[in-house]
């Protein structure tokens, strides 16, 4: 489908959703508290402004409506899943401080006829969607400049990801084509724009650099002037063999080895003042009580510190001490021996600490110090984290973020011990995963999946 008509069913679905967002509102008022009088007073236009604002603010965090998501209906629908979900939390924090009758009676229902009405738009789009984007009109014509392996890539990428474009064929020289694939030869590469203006070609992506054909700078220059893209794409896999990033200083590319979203200055500061309202909240409501009540169970058990205190490796390797509930007798081997199933050394209190998941509430003083997140890669005792990074390459690529109380790879089941190079690799992949496509969102669904297992309780707390 031709990226226009897409940017158009993308505002059509987003500005019907808003439109069935507040309809839905209008009718749960109607339900709860009668009819309405016309004309509507403030506070309606003000609960429509705020649904309003709440949905267009998920869409935006979530990137319900971004490209890349509507071209696949999976992703769409699972999106937009997430999305009534965490609208649903909004709404009920809404009703609770402004309509407390609606709380029980109307939010649910309310949340659960959305999500009704929102799926039901999901499929509409789809058969719209469907219906459209093997149109041959409404796709983008591309024409690729240079008939080698980088052309032949960009073909099948074209093919197999872009829908709403759709490649015609290779303009080279004859004399370079070895073995035909089923796009044609339409011509030598200085007659690509008379091949595009007989195809209708709007784009032209070219995989040879002007430095070795002069010819590529007349293309350059004279494609602006027939309303037709020129794209370049430069061969880097000569010189890197992996997959990589791109990014741009004052219009020079940056190679990178992987997307790193926190290393942006936005995104640090979103995710620290996260870390440091969620923690003191924690620190002042829940740990203010808990310690001394902990602490004394703990003394009249066995004696000795509240706290186990230890040196871990923290962001940029840093060394930092750790905070958790003692749970163990006091030994020698703590600072080097791992928890195991029925392990001597744990007290029956220390059992029931670990049973519960809390015994390492106390890192949110962590947390609350600066010196971890409460979502990131778990760190590990100083002696283990130089043994992990003899055994995987990318161990150490964890500390390039803060380390957390709970992680992506702990939700994943990645709990307990480490027993094998294929479990600690396994981690390590989750926690690179993590690092390389954070967004709050996936923090927040990283905190409540934590805060399910802690209730169901986890096989591999020990």
């Amino acid at each position: 489908m031709n990226s226009r008509y897409l940017y158009y069913l993308q505002v059509v679905t987003a500005a019907l959703d808003i439109i069935l967002c507040n309809i839905l509102c209008l009718i749960m008022s109607i339900w709860l508290e009668g009819p309405i009088a016309f004309p509507l007073t403030k506070s309606y236009y003000a609960l429509g402004l705020f649904i309003s604002s709440a949905w267009i603010l998920i869409s935006y965090v979530n990137k319900i409506y971004s490209k890349k998501n509507v071209l696949s209906f999976l992703l769409f629908k699972k999106k937009t899943l997430e999305g009534i979900f965490y609208f649903g939390i909004i709404v009920t924090a809404y009703s609770v401080i402004f309509y407390p009758v609606m709380l029980f009676s109307g939010v649910f229902i309310g949340v659960a006829c959305l999500l009704i009405t929102l799926t039901s738009n999901r499929y509409l789009y789809l058969k719209i969607y469907r219906a459209f984007k093997s149109k041959p009109f409404l796709k983008e014509k591309v024409v690729l400049i240079g008939y080698n392996a980088t052309s032949k890539k960009i073909a099948s990428s074209i093919e197999e990801n872009e829908i709403n474009k759709e490649v015609i064929g290779f303009c080279d020289e004859e004399s370079n084509v070895e073995e035909l694939s089923h796009y044609p030869i339409l011509g030598n590469i200085d007659q690509a724009l008379e091949v595009c203006k007989k195809y209708g070609a709007t784009e032209i992506y070219s995989s040879i650099a002007p430095e070795y054909n002069p010819e590529i700078y007349r293309i350059i220059q004279l494609a602006d002037r027939h309303c037709i893209h020129f794209r370049f794409v430069p061969d880097i896999d000569v010189f890197i063999k992996t997959p990589y990033h791109v990014d741009f200083w004052n219009n020079m590319p940056v190679l990178s080895l992987r997307k790193e979203p926190l290393q942006q200055l936005d995104n640090q500061i979103l995710k620290t003042a996260f870390d440091f309202v969620f923690s003191l909240i924690v620190v002042l409501f829940i740990l203010s009580w808990l310690v001394p009540l902990i602490g004394l169970i703990i003394w009249l058990e066995s004696g000795g510190p509240v706290f186990f205190k230890q040196e871990r490796n923290g962001k940029g390797n840093k060394k930092f001490t750790c905070l958790k509930f003692r749970s163990m007798k006091l030994n020698e081997q703590a600072d080097v021996k791992q928890a195991i199933v029925n392990d001597e050394r744990l007290t029956r209190v220390g059992k029931l600490l670990r049973h519960l998941n809390i015994d390492e509430l106390p890192q949110f003083i962590n947390v609350l110090k600066g010196e971890m997140s409460i979502v990131g890669p778990r760190p590990h005792m100083l002696k283990h984290t130089t043994e992990y990074a003899e055994t995987v390459d990318d161990f150490m690529v964890r500390h390039f973020v803060k380390p957390g109380i709970t992680g992506w790879a702990q939700v994943n089941g990645c709990r307990g011990g480490i027993e094998s190079k294929e479990k600690l690799k396994r981690r390590v992949q989750y926690d690179l995963w993590y690092l390389e496509n954070w967004r709050f969102v996936l923090d927040v669904k990283i905190i409540l999946l934590t805060t399910i297992s802690v209730f169901k309780g986890d096989k591999n707390a020990y």
